[in-house]
């Protein structure tokens, strides 16, 4: 992960992910480069971007997006600015 302490605002369920959270080198990644950065022997996850996230997202129908891809939409959001995800 990204050596730089980041900035994470946290509410009950809520955490908000900036770029600075995230390796400078995942914004550059397809879904399934970052499948094979973070997840080479099956079952792991982001170090930012959990599982716990992407299934509030499905569960609140705001994706249908396998997680991986889920995870480069939300790279890409992030270099934006801030985005919010629950838990």
């Amino acid at each position: 992960m990204h050596a730089q302490i980041m900035r994470r605002t946290r509410h009950p369920e809520r955490v908000v992910v900036t770029a600075t959270e995230l390796a400078p080198s995942d914004a550059d990644l397809s879904a399934d480069e970052l499948e094979e950065k973070y997840n080479p022997g099956g079952g792991g996850e982001h170090p930012v971007l959990l599982r716990a996230h992407w299934r509030h997202d499905v569960a609140s129908e705001l994706t249908i997006r396998g997680y991986w891809h889920w995870v480069a939409d939300v790279i890409q959001e992030a270099q934006l600015g801030e985005v919010a995800l629950w838990h």
